[in-house]
């Protein structure tokens, strides 16, 4: 009632008239506006305070509300989870602290803020009733509608009052359809649609089966519940059945039947309208079936028939009228006529129409109609004024003779109230989901919808408006509290409504209930439910979906832990069937069954005689297994020996021939089975080459011992890693520098012939196959410069033998540098395989890694002790290396390999200056902040493309994201780690959404830069290749020393360090 626009109106018992003008008031003066609302609540009982004026006046008690100090509650508010359909009890319980008489208080109860009418409780088979001897309010047959926030109000005589803290109620949504679809015809060749909708908590999910369960047709689809026919065929013709399911309801059915048909056509047309008047004419005469429809009212009225005729002796005397009125109000519409002929009074028939369509009787003769027609005076009346009574109203004037009179159109418009539709509710918001509270409004003209925080603060950053609904892009913590939402229209002025916001988690199992568990008679069982969550959930056990409840439990035998869980003792048959735990907050609700399947105790004893039978049977399958192991190990003995037998006879007769006594000596001492702890160095090597002569005649060869010859061969080819065998002796002056995801790393040096390099293979490979003398055998090998030569090695040692994730990464590290021959990738020297732990031998430098030689050089960070300021690294020398890298990367992209863990930390650098690819791997301890477990995995997380993140998805393209991180920490002297400052869940959660911002070194040639910042793209397929990168880095180096880049580099950088 405040500003708006007013209209003047008078009532009788004869009818209702209203002004026809309307007068728009606007107060600018606070004072007097409410002294106005004042005086009319004293004096005018016809005035009724509307929700909004809650400032100045409160329901229809008149008067400025205030708060009552006498009125203690005691009772603590309840938070009542409950299903649609079940019964719910609130309590009321206070106390009065001075001395005034109980009966002097008034008990209401309010739900979100609107008092509850008495008419709710006092009606026939009501669902909601109030007890006033303990002011409780119980709501029987739940709704939906019946969710929300319910507050006992208590009133003094003086006006004063107190609200009670609100009590929450919510209701899980029946599963049901809405409504439920029925059997309908299609049109063939037509798309024919059969609608489903369904209802429930969480929202159902709809699918279609054609009879017996049976799949769709081709040509038939489910859009949002709807089954579609693409194209109707004769064969769809049948039943169909419509599944709603959802997680903790099951799933409700619903058959119908669809028939195919073809709609009707005309065959021969009326061919004018002569013809067509004159068959309408003879349908109306002989056949009483016929009906006109609305749209033949030029030849036919109604269900009179005959030929309407305009009547010639009525005349209106009433003008039309054109009306604005406002929603809720009432108006007034005459019919004033006269007869001009000697007509009776008695002999006409007064019908109202709106819009061309005649008003039917019944809605005159409803009980409680808002619509009245005054049959004395021909009048209508419409009280309470909807939107949709807005229309063209004309009386109509009917003659015995069929003849009709229709008066002008009386026009009339409903301003819409502004409301909200509906009025938006408090809501629980997850957190770390996209949050959204939903605000409708209408009003003429349709208003402007907008949100505040509490006390009409600003919204949050992370909050939008979109189309009136407030949207919250990350739901946090701090978002909880109270909204308003703000409805504006410039003549209506603005309505408010505000709400609570809350933050929950979303509840989880912490351990779920097995799905079947099965118990002997009388015996005990766990059935654990453990949630988590914020608030914490509440915990409902059900038993063939039937709610447990804790007072009707047998306290002997049944037991609910506070954890939630179900114990059941001395199990009784009865108990056999299927439990449900169901678990929820504010957040939402979770559900698990369990089929819990009880034991006859008289099936017992013949359990255990199965068991025993099974124990036996797997003990004579074990020992039957084991006694067939050792036949075949005894067989295989007796087959050795023999073999060794006839070679020392054979190889005999070859001695008294004058053959070989080192051909004795082999056959003598060869294992019958190759055992990999015997391979060492040197039987693979020199051993090999002095195992005898090679028989240039085959027909002076035994059968065996081509035999023999053949299993040398196809042993060395089968193992090619034991080529590679060194000896542990020959590695020296080991020193640990680190360990990596498999074991220790360390650091030493060996002679260079006890090194295994793919050159050297390749030559003792060949040398076992070529033809050596004795002669040549028994020289003794000179020592040469090369032999006494050290190198520089690392190596790897493997002592997670029982980790499978460790082995075959191990395995893979070695083909990795096995394969690739390259001088920018470190050479693999050999591997010790006799015992554990393991070695990887790879090579080393006498600089070390390549990133403590960044730090070294660098003028921020400096891990030296030198007296002077190093010298850091010019542009051209931090090409020079990633250029030489590159080329690495480039040969191992070539053999079809990745790396997996390109990073300045895994490469090497020599005194010559020359870089190379390597794999450290110091991962647990000195570079330990540059990785992070992920997935139960220890990644190199800022160097990881976002699809390796994700996907766990590894390729080169991956390697060329790595290395563009790697050319970065180049040119800033590896100083800092990428992107430092962002926390590393927080990087995971940016690189998988894209919202990383990758940046170039502020050194680096502007010539690197596309292709750079290109290595960086979220889709692989927009990453350039290594070849690409390597002829971009020696295109920027040629362009400043055309001579050659990297001796000029190496040139520049000698002379530094000089």
């Amino acid at each position: 009632m405040e500003n708006g626009i007013y209209a003047c109106g008078a009532t009788n018992e004869a009818g209702a008239i209203v002004s026809t003008k309307n007068y728009k008031l606007k107060l600018k003066d606070v004072k007097q506006k409410k002294h106005i609302l004042e005086h009319l609540l004293a004096h005018h009982k016809m005035f009724e305070c509307s929700p909004g004026n809650t400032k100045l006046c409160r329901g229809k008690r008149g008067g400025i509300s205030k708060p009552a100090t006498n009125i203690e509650f005691t009772s603590q508010p309840q938070d009542i989870l409950a299903n649609e359909g079940e019964s719910i009890f609130l309590n009321c319980n206070y106390k009065i602290t001075d001395n005034t008489d109980a009966t002097e208080q008034t008990i209401k109860w309010r739900k979100d803020g609107e008092v509850l009418s008495d008419s709710i409780y006092t009606k026939q088979h009501a669902r909601i009733h109030f007890n006033a001897e303990n002011s409780s309010l119980s709501i029987n047959s739940l709704l939906p509608s019946d969710a929300g926030n319910y507050e006992c109000l208590v009133l003094n005589r003086d006006d004063s009052e107190a609200i009670s803290k609100p009590n929450t109620v919510k209701v899980i949504t029946k599963l049901k359809f809405s409504p439920k679809p029925t059997s309908k015809v299609l049109e063939l060749n037509t798309t024919g649609k059969i609608h489903c909708k369904a209802q429930g908590a969480p929202n159902p999910t709809i699918k279609w089966v054609s009879g017996n369960d049976a799949p769709l047709p081709d040509h038939a689809t489910v859009e949002n519940g709807t089954l579609v026919f693409d194209k109707v065929r004769y064969e769809d013709k049948g039943n169909y059945t419509c599944i709603a399911w959802n997680e903790p309801q099951g799933e409700i059915r619903a058959t119908i039947m669809a028939n195919v048909a073809i709609a009707p056509q005309f065959l021969l047309k009326p061919p004018n309208v002569k013809q067509k008047k004159h068959i309408l004419e003879h349908l109306l005469a002989h056949h009483k079936i016929f009906e006109c429809s609305p749209g033949n009212t030029k030849l036919c009225r109604g269900k009179r028939g005959g030929i309407s005729k305009p009547a010639t002796n009525i005349e209106f005397t009433s003008q039309p009228q054109d009306i604005l009125a406002n929603e809720g109000e009432s108006i007034f519409l005459n019919c004033n006529y006269k007869i001009t002929d000697n007509t009776d009074a008695t002999e006409q028939t007064i019908k109202w129409r709106k819009d061309g369509e005649v008003l039917s009787d019944s809605i005159y003769t409803k009980q409680h109609a808002r619509i009245h027609f005054n049959a004395e005076n021909s009048s209508l009346s419409i009280n309470s004024l909807l939107p949709s009574d807005a229309g063209n109203y004309e009386c109509l004037v009917l003659n015995k003779d069929d003849s009709e009179a229709i008066s002008k159109p009386n026009t009339v418009k409903v301003i819409t109230k502004l409301k909200f539709s509906p009025k938006p509710t408090s809501k629980v918001l997850e957190l770390n989901t996209t949050g959204k509270i939903h605000c409708k409004a209408q009003g003429a003209p349709n208003p402007t919808i907008k949100w505040v925080s509490g006390n009409d603060a600003p919204l949050p950053d992370h909050a939008t408006v979109e189309n009136g609904t407030l949207v919250f892009d990350k739901v946090r913590y701090e978002d909880k509290g109270n909204y308003t939402c703000i409805a504006w229209n410039e003549p209506q002025g603005e309505i408010r409504a505000t709400i609570m916001a809350n933050v929950a988690i979303a509840p989880q199992f912490l351990l779920k209930p097995p799905s079947n568990v099965q118990i002997d008679e009388m015996g005990t069982v766990y059935l654990h439910c453990q949630p988590t969550g914020d608030p914490f959930p509440t915990v409902q056990w059900d038993k063939d979906t039937k709610t447990i409840d804790k007072s009707d439990l047998d306290n002997e035998r049944f037991q609910i832990l506070d954890n939630g869980t179900l114990i059941i003792r001395e199990v009784h048959l009865e108990d056999d069937g299927k439990y449900g735990c169901t678990i929820g907050n504010m957040g939402g609700f979770k559900r698990e069954e369990v089929h819990l399947m009880v034991k006859p105790s008289y099936l017992s004893s013949s359990g255990m005689d199965d068991d025993g039978f099974v124990i036996t049977r797997a003990v004579m399958i074990t020992m039957g297994v084991a006694a067939t192991y050792i036949i075949l190990v005894i067989i295989l003995m007796i087959w050795c020996r023999r073999r060794r037998n006839s070679r020392k006879l054979k190889l005999g007769d070859m001695k008294d021939n004058g053959d070989l006594e080192g051909e004795i000596k082999t056959a003598e001492t060869e294992p019958c089975l190759p055992i990999e702890k015997e391979r060492t160095s040197g039987q693979n090597g020199l051993s090999k080459k002095s195992n005898g002569k090679a028989k240039t005649n085959e027909q002076e060869k035994s059968d065996d011992t081509v035999n023999s010859n053949k299993s040398k061969k196809s042993n060395s080819s089968s193992s090619v890693l034991d080529s590679y065998s060194i000896q542990r002796t020959a590695l020296l002056d080991l020193i640990p520098i680190g360990k990596g995801e498999f074991g220790e790393v360390l650091i030493g040096k060996a002679k260079r012939s006890d090194l295994k390099t793919t050159n050297n293979v390749k030559e003792e490979t060949n040398a076992i196959a070529t033809e050596t003398t004795v002669e040549n055998e028994k020289k003794p090998k000179e020592e040469t410069k090369e032999d006494t030569e050290y190198r520089y090695v690392m190596v790897k040692s493997l002592t997670k033998v029982k980790d499978e994730h460790a082995i075959t990464e191990f395995r893979r590290q070695i083909d990795l540098f096995r394969t690739v021959s390259s001088r920018g990738v470190a050479r693999l020297y050999g591997l010790c395989r006799e015992k554990d732990p393991h070695y990887l031998v790879l090579e080393y430098t006498d600089w070390g890694d390549l990133k403590q030689f960044l730090l070294a050089t660098s003028d921020e960070v400096s891990t030296t002790k030198l007296a002077t300021k190093p010298i850091p690294l010019n542009v051209l020398q931090c090409c020079g290396l990633a250029h030489m890298l590159a080329k690495g990367c480039d040969a191992i992209y070539k053999a079809k390999l990745i790396h997996k863990d390109l990073a300045t930390r895994n490469c090497i650098i020599t005194s010559k200056f020359t870089a190379k690819i390597s794999l450290p791997g110091l991962c647990k301890d000195k570079y330990n902040r540059e990785y992070y477990k992920h997935r139960n995995q220890i990644l190199p997380l800022r160097w990881l493309a976002p699809e390796c993140l994700s996907d766990d998805d590894y390729s080169i393209k991956s390697d060329v994201f790595a290395f563009g991180v790697l050319v970065w920490e180049i040119f800033t002297q590896a100083v800092k780690l990428p992107h430092e400052s962002i926390p590393n869940e927080q990087f995971i959660t940016d690189a998988q959404n894209g919202k990383l911002e990758w940046q170039l070194a502020k050194d680096t040639p502007e010539k690197l830069k596309n292709i750079l910042l290109s290595c960086w793209a979220q889709n692989p397929k927009d990453r350039p290749t290594f070849s690409q990168l390597v002829a971009a880095l020696g295109s920027c180096l040629q362009s400043e020393y055309p001579k050659n880049p990297e001796e000029e580099a190496n040139k520049h950088k000698k002379s530094e360090l000089l």
